[in-house]
């Protein structure tokens, strides 16, 4: 199994709890009639929403949210990316250097 497929497989568990715990959760019509509403909802609180449909389901995030997890997903699939973050954040701020050498 791969990184990418891990991450795949947490981010739909993570999604199945968090629905039922948090997302407001509308059928196709219920949807279709706030669509305009669900957009704003979605892109001011930075909550997703869940659509019932018929045949398939989905979620609505906004689009920095998506970039967001792009980005995180990215940075999550780099090798030692995650060790690096974790040790980033246990330097103390003293000790990091103003200077960047790129």
């Amino acid at each position: 199994m791969t990184k990418r497929t891990v991450y795949s497989t947490l981010l739909i568990l993570s999604l199945t709890n968090y629905k039922e715990k948090i997302m407001e959760i509308y059928n196709t019509s219920e949807a279709r009639s706030k669509l305009y509403k669900l957009i704003d909802y979605v892109s001011d609180v930075h909550k997703p929403v869940y659509i019932k449909g018929k045949r398939n389901n989905v979620v609505i995030i906004s689009e920095e949210d998506y970039r967001n997890m792009e980005e995180t997903l990215y940075l999550l699939s780099i090798p030692n990316m995650h060790k690096s973050l974790i040790e980033g954040r246990a330097e103390p701020i003293a000790k990091c250097s103003d200077k960047l050498n790129w």
